[in-house]
């Protein structure tokens, strides 16, 4: 039974091990006027690389991986420190409005989280602009052949791959000990029966 619990606690630590890092990012809201520039930092901890990240909008097509720009969009500009790695948005316009997400792959989480709204000179927000809802589409084809020889998220896969199949074994050990341990009860148990007697000699 003490192996049966070790196994157990072991495989629920596995479990909640790609979460060890996880805490809660709040989104920032930022507001700018068609025109401006706009910078969105994301804090990199200490144990992470910047090749672990990347920047999305809208939570589709990444903008950047790593710290390579994926968008073909010139106006996206990464700027790289020891701590942090800025999305830089110059001119921006009405159809720049959305959601940006700074994303981990190590820790498979959000690390910053940025709810933009541009507005033009008259006032106007995205939601009364026919140009809205780029999300970077024309791009798809490009960021996907990058994500895939990307060796940031060739990481990022294979230890996702490695976590499930440890999380597998565990479980299917688990599953064996607690058979094995069925087994060795009835076995006891029909030992520790009394063996009937011969009719003949109680006769």
């Amino acid at each position: 039974m003490q192996l049966i619990r070790f196994l157990s606690l072991f495989f629920v630590m596995i479990s909640f091990g790609m979460d060890s890092h996880a805490e809660t990012v709040f989104p920032t809201v930022m507001s700018a006027v068609n025109g401006m520039d706009v910078s969105l930092v994301c804090k990199v901890p200490d144990h992470m690389e910047k090749r672990m990240l990347i920047w999305f909008k809208n939570g589709t097509f990444p903008i950047s991986v790593g710290t390579t720009r994926t968008h073909s969009d010139l106006r996206y500009r990464l700027v790289e420190s020891i701590t942090e790695l800025v999305l830089k948005i110059t001119a921006v316009t009405v159809k720049d409005s959305g959601n940006y997400s700074c994303y981990s792959l190590m820790d498979s989480r959000d690390l910053a989280f940025f709810m933009v709204t541009v507005t033009s000179q008259d006032g106007l927000s995205c939601e009364d602009s026919a140009t809205c809802g780029d999300t970077g589409m024309d791009d798809a084809a490009d960021a996907i052949n990058l994500l895939s020889s990307n060796e940031a998220w060739t990481i990022g896969y294979n230890m996702a791959v490695r976590f499930a199949a440890v999380g597998v074994a565990v479980a299917i050990v688990t599953l064996l000990v607690i058979l094995a341990a069925v087994y060795c009860r009835k076995e006891r148990a029909q030992k520790a029966r009394p063996c009937p007697q011969n009719e003949e000699g109680s006769a």
